[in-house]
């Protein structure tokens, strides 16, 4: 794990939910803050987050790499997270996801390796973008290609990826709109979650 970067992509404009989503509280909490305690619960974890350019954002124990351009997509923020950290791997995240389990990290972990070039999450036959692992080498598929309106999905099958079969949907779920926030702070009971 020592030379695994754990990221955040934290740059998008949340055109959907109609304001800045990364900071709107979840049961008192910031929705940010619950991918950050649940990455925290490693120890000496090295966290990057990628923020809107000209933002830099003040979270203790983080690093925070700004995009180059105004809101180019998230591959653009992954590009150069993996251009310029010094590491051989690494884990993505969503801000906006809430439900990502400590045992979700370490079965990325595990994954990421073994021989896998990159690891993402099936639940009920869906593959899901976000989180996944994948190696510092993926920075070499952007070398002739630009990574604007790029998704995520055609980064991760740049070659074959592990798959890792998830029993419980629930922890991927994302915040997208506000209807979805109500829905989290119903799945959050459904779930017991002590956050």
């Amino acid at each position: 794990m020592k030379d695994t970067v754990f990221c955040i992509l934290a740059g998008g404009k949340s055109e959907r939910f109609n304001t800045d989503k990364r900071f709107v509280k979840l049961k008192d909490k910031p929705l940010i803050d619950y991918i950050l305690n649940t990455i925290k619960m490693f120890q000496k974890a090295k966290i990057v987050i990628s923020t809107k350019k000209g933002e830099k954002l003040s979270i203790d124990d983080t690093i925070s790499i700004e995009d180059k351009n105004p809101f180019e997509g998230p591959v653009c923020g992954i590009y150069r997270i993996l251009n310029d950290i010094p590491s051989e791997k690494f884990i993505f995240f969503a801000a906006d996801m809430p439900f990502i389990s400590k045992e979700m990290i370490e079965k990325l972990i595990d994954c990421i390796n073994s021989n896998c070039f990159s690891c993402l999450f099936s639940s009920n036959d869906k593959l899901y973008p976000l989180p996944f692992a994948i190696k510092k080498e993926a920075v070499d598929f952007f070398k002739t290609n630009e990574c604007k309106n790029r998704k995520i999905k055609e980064l991760l099958f740049f070659r074959k990826p592990c798959i890792i079969n998830w029993h419980k949907e629930e922890n991927l779920f994302n915040i997208n709109r506000q209807k979805d926030l109500s829905k989290a702070k119903e799945l959050m009971d459904k779930l017991y979650l002590d956050f």
